[in-house]
This record gives C-alpha cells, structure tokens and sequence, in this order.
C-alpha cells in the first residue's frame, strides 16, 4: 500500500463511523472499526519513513507429535514447519489412519 491508498483507507474508517454514529449497535462497530483504524495508522507510520511494516502478529509454524514411550517425537520429518491449516489436515490424515488421537499433538514449532 502507499500513502494515498492507506489515507484513502482511514477516510472511509471515518466515514463509516461517521455513518453509523446513529446506529442502535453502534458502539459493536466501532470497536471492530477501531483496530482497523489504528493498525492502517501504523501502517502509514512505516511507509512514511520509507520502511516495510514488520507484520502485527508473528505467523507460527507447527509440527505433529506422536507419544511413543520415549516420550513426544515428531511424527515424521516433513511434519514439520507446517502451516495451521497444513497440521490441522495431516493431523486429520494420520487420525484416519487409524493412529490414536490421544497420541498425536499438534505444537508450535519453535
């Protein structure tokens, strides 16, 4: 985004605060527009000063263990560095499969 786009952004935050000032639920839409204005404002903070924003929330890798009785191993070497919905779906593979969910964990990978 540039700065015309990000100041294009917060005008119509405004007016959609603006517009729904009368509204009954007002006050539940305002404060879902609320973060939306203050990370645009962020946002703009950075491209200001010639930067790329570093992003608000870290984005996790996962990885799938399995009990075995040395205790929690990884399940297998590509099960590793996985996305969220990557692990949620070979999570759901190996439980097909016919492993024990009990035995099977899903944890940040760090």
């Amino acid at each position: 985004m540039n700065l015309e786009q990000i100041d294009l952004a917060l005008q119509k935050v405004d007016e959609l605060v603006e517009l729904t000032s009368s509204a009954e639920y007002k006050t539940y839409i305002y404060n879902h527009l609320n973060p939306v204005k203050y990370e645009l404002k962020r946002i703009r903070s950075f491209v200001a000063n010639g930067e790329n924003p570093p992003p608000a929330a870290p984005e996790f890798t996962y990885r799938i263990e399995h009990l075995t009785t040395s205790g929690w191993n990884v399940m297998d070497n590509k099960d590793t560095k996985m996305a969220k919905s990557a692990a949620s779906d070979k999570l759901n593979y190996y439980i097909s499969e016919g492993v024990n969910p009990d035995a099977l964990r899903v944890v940040v990978d760090l």
